[in-house]
Order: C-alpha cells, then structure tokens, then sequence
C-alpha cells in the first residue's frame, strides 16, 4: 500500500469511527407563534452538539427560506462555546449573515463564579460585545428558616452602529453607538417569613452613554406567601429613578398578585 493510499484508508476510519460515536438524526419541526416550519440534521457527539437547518416561512406572499447552523462545544469542563449563524434568503438574497457567540466560562474563584463574553453581528451591520460577571452564594443555612443568599452580575455592553445610507453610499451611523454599564444584586431571606414564603431585595443601577445617554436606578421589595389551599400570594414595592424622565423624581409603585391553579 502507498503512502496515497494509507492515508485515505486511515481518514476513512477515523470518520468511521466519528460517526459510530456521534449522534445523528434529521428533524422536522411545523410552525408555531413563536417560529417557522423548519427541517435539518442534527449531530450529538461527545460535548459537540452540531444543528443545520433550513427554515420555511411565506411574508407578503412571498416564501423565504433561511439556512442557519448552530453549535455548542464544551471546551472544557468549566469553558463551553456556543455558536449560531443565520444566512440570507436563499430566495431573495437580501440582507447580511446574522452572528451570534457566547464563551462560557464557570471560574473557581470565590468572588466571580460565572464569566460570559459575547459578540454578535445583525444583518444590518450593527455589531455587539457583551461581557457579564455573575455571583451567587448562600450566606446563612439555619435549619428551618429560608436560607439567606445573594446574587449579583455585572454587565458591560457596547454596540456599533449598522450601515445606514448616507447620500449615495452606505456607511456606519455612529448615533446608534451605545455603551451601557448595568449593575444588579438580589439578596433573598433576607427578611423573616411569617408565613412559607420569600422575601426578595433587588437593587439595579444602569448606565448608558452615546446615541442613549440615561441612568436609571431602582429599589424594590418582593414579598410571596404561600396560602395553604388557596395558592400564594406576592406584594412588590419598588422605588424608580430615571433620567430620561424630565422631572427626575423617584417613581413608587406598588403591585400585588396572585396565583392559584385549579
């Protein structure tokens, strides 16, 4: 056997060997509310999870048929990546390619628990970069008593303006340029239940710079019950300040609800 020849038979099973051990079927999915009628192949090998599908959709009479390609590959097992990317009408070709990334990565640190980084690209032109940093932790667990937890992110967002037309030529309309700094913590238990319940705190602070220039900062108090036989019952308080509001003045609301199923 020449060397040609060896090498074809030893790719030939590899891919063997790879399909044996993945996953494959074809899937139909019919329209719903929410999305089109859509059909393709799906791949589930070990951590790699591989999507292909074209879907099938009729707006203004006209039928437009879609191809995107997702998937999701853990790297490790603290970092995955997630991809999807949805390409112009096969029809019509109008429009540009859709992408959207996401790197997850769960680090051992006793601060941040939860790193997330994204980019995506809208067909327009207009492109993002997200990165989020998440924390969550128990602070009290007495037996008997809620237990006292408290969980916080961190967002960071910029996004660049898409191609908008300006005289004869298109090119990027930097009034979509944005940068938004948003600030969340929840602290849960907290307060003593007198009846089963939760008791919720959550402050937000949001920031923006740019084409959206706006602060909003907020406080609010989540209180549920559980009645027995009758479902559970919620009050919510919260204290709005926003700045796109003109007169700048905190905003009070007050919500109760109720839920029963039957």
């Amino acid at each position: 056997m020449n060397r040609t020849a060896f090498r074809v038979a030893l790719i030939g099973a590899l891919l063997e060997q790879g399909v044996a051990m993945a996953d494959v079927a074809s899937f139909v999915e019919s329209a719903s509310a929410q999305k089109p009628t859509s059909a393709g192949i799906s791949v589930d090998a070990d951590s790699i999870l591989l999507k292909a599908d074209v879907s099938v959709q009729s707006l203004a009479q006209a039928t437009q048929l879609v191809p995107r390609v997702s998937s999701s590959v853990a790297l490790t097992n603290r970092l995955g990546l997630e991809t999807k990317v949805e390409l112009p009408d096969r029809n019509t070709q109008v429009g540009g390619t859709k992408v959207d990334t996401t790197l997850h990565f769960d680090p051992s640190a006793p601060i941040v628990d939860r790193v997330e980084g994204r980019f995506w690209k809208s067909p327009g032109g207009q492109t993002g970069q997200v990165v989020q940093l998440g924390f969550h932790k128990k602070l009290r667990t007495t037996p008997g008593v809620s237990p006292l937890t408290i969980r916080s992110h961190a967002t960071f967002e910029t996004m660049t303006g898409g191609l908008a037309a300006i005289g004869d030529t298109l090119a990027i309309d930097s009034r979509l340029d944005t940068r938004r700094m948003r600030l969340e913590t929840e602290l849960t238990g907290l307060l003593p239940n007198l009846l089963p319940g939760r008791s919720t705190v959550r402050i937000r602070m949001e920031k923006s710079a740019g084409a959206r220039a706006a602060t909003t900062q907020s406080v609010g108090y989540t209180q549920n019950w559980a009645v027995r036989y009758f479902g559970r019952l919620g009050v919510n308080v919260k204290m709005l300040r926003d700045s796109i509001d003109t007169a700048n003045a905190l905003q009070p609301s007050l919500r109760l609800t109720w839920n029963n199923e039957f």
